[in-house]
């Protein structure tokens, strides 16, 4: 049981590698076209990508963490861990907006784009394993 865990728990490490290997490369060529188009948008779109990314793996760990409890503890958990997440996602994009530091176009599209970027390493990942298994 115990090796089924550890093997589970290093498989999910290695997805969030990858998520975060693909986030950060995708990141780096958005904001360098960001840069190219119009540098104003540079930083926002940046930023928007950085959150979007530790976004992302939060919640890979969020859901890494709720497998491996108990059905009762896991529900309670991963239900309090995505609003705390939630809550902190939106108090950053708040404070970055209200106080002027950016405008909200640039950081949206970065975290739109990083989510997309996540969702298509995952559809990536889950072909992979699929085609393995059969």
């Amino acid at each position: 049981m115990a090796g089924k865990a550890v093997k589970r728990s290093t498989a999910a490490a290695s997805v969030a590698l990858k998520v975060g290997l693909f986030n950060a490369a995708a990141g780096l060529l958005g904001t360098g076209a960001a840069l190219l188009l119009k540098s104003s948008l540079a930083p926002g779109f940046a930023v928007g990508f950085i959150l979007g990314g530790v976004n992302a793996l939060l919640l890979l760990k969020i859901a890494r963490k709720g497998v491996l409890m108990d059905a009762d503890k896991a529900g309670r958990f991963v239900t309090v861990s995505y609003f705390v997440r939630f809550a902190l996602t939106a108090v950053i994009l708040a404070l970055l907006i209200y106080r002027g530091f950016l405008t909200p176009w640039p950081l949206l599209a970065g975290i739109t784009a990083s989510i997309f970027t996540t969702i298509g390493v995952l559809i990536g990942i889950a072909r992979k394993e699929a085609s393995q298994d059969a």
